[in-house]
């Protein structure tokens, strides 16, 4: 008899206890469902381009690249294939005060080419900043070779273009490689090199800028000119394009169609020389 009054005085004691238990699961519980869900704003973006939402891509990573750096930099590549080379250029710099090492050398090396198919006089800089935050990072050496070239240093420009073709660089190290060519004055090499970059990647705006210009300087204008108005009607942002147009519409002949052209490169650029310098030759 004392044995059953003690098993039940056990049962009784741990019936408490058994209920503290079910409350401590069931608080976790709550605390679990009511904590903030952390969403990867890359990877949320990456699902709306696969289902087709660019827009709603580009407004996850909007809102994410003021303190998220890889957001930032997606957001800038995004920006550059719609040709919107402003914005992209935006996105790159933010995404470059976040980011470090060979993260924050590719944003910058993005960056100096945007500005550079921009017409922006601050790509050469940017070339510079990309290199020292990653010396031998692929975006950086691109850009370093976009400079060079721009310089007219075709050898060390294409020294470092072919660095980047061998390390991967795709279509953007080949258009630089082929503005190497170019500024050296090998234009089969470069009209085959600028063909190799736009079948990587047909919106390209080096590579079709690139491509024009050797059309052009080989009395090929009237082959230039269909391609260079299908990359603006694309790519309205892109300045050199605009520039090239006016320069294969002067080889034609056609100087007062090509100041439309001219002018609407120097409003786009105000900080552009060469396109105030072809405004004024084409009003001569």
């Amino acid at each position: 008899m004392k044995r059953c009054a003690w098993l039940i005085l056990v049962a009784l004691s741990a019936v408490p206890a058994a209920s503290d238990d079910k409350k401590k699961d069931e608080k976790k519980g709550k605390e679990a469902a009511q904590a903030p869900v952390v969403v990867d704003p890359v990877k949320d973006a990456e699902a709306k381009l696969a289902a087709g939402d660019a827009d709603g891509a580009i407004k996850v990573l909007e809102g994410a690249m003021a303190t998220n750096g890889a957001a930032a930099l997606k957001l800038g590549v995004l920006r550059e294939s719609r040709g919107e080379l402003d914005v992209a250029v935006d996105a790159y710099k933010a995404a470059s005060a976040t980011l470090t090492g060979a993260a924050k050398g590719e944003a910058l090396g993005r960056m100096s080419v945007a500005q550079d198919d921009r017409g922006m006089s601050e790509a050469g800089a940017t070339a510079d900043a990309a290199v020292a935050a990653d010396p031998e990072g692929v975006w950086p050496t691109i850009a370093m070779a976009r400079r060079r070239a721009n310089e007219g240093k075709p050898d060390e420009a294409i020294a470092l273009a072919q660095k980047a073709v061998g390390a991967g660089g795709g279509a953007p190290a080949t258009a630089a490689l082929a503005r190497a060519q170019e500024s050296k004055g090998d234009m089969a090499a470069a009209e085959a090199s600028y063909k190799q970059a736009i079948a990587g990647d047909a919106k390209s705006i080096s590579a079709t800028v690139g491509l024009a210009t050797v059309l052009r300087k080989t009395g090929r204008a009237a082959e230039a000119e269909p391609m260079l108005a299908k990359l603006i009607d694309a790519q309205p942002g892109a300045v050199a394009a605009y520039k090239e147009m006016a320069r294969v519409k002067i080889a034609q002949g056609r100087a007062q169609d090509a100041l439309a052209d001219a002018n609407i490169a120097a409003a786009m650029s105000e900080g552009d020389a060469d396109a105030k310098e072809l405004v004024a030759e084409v009003r001569v």
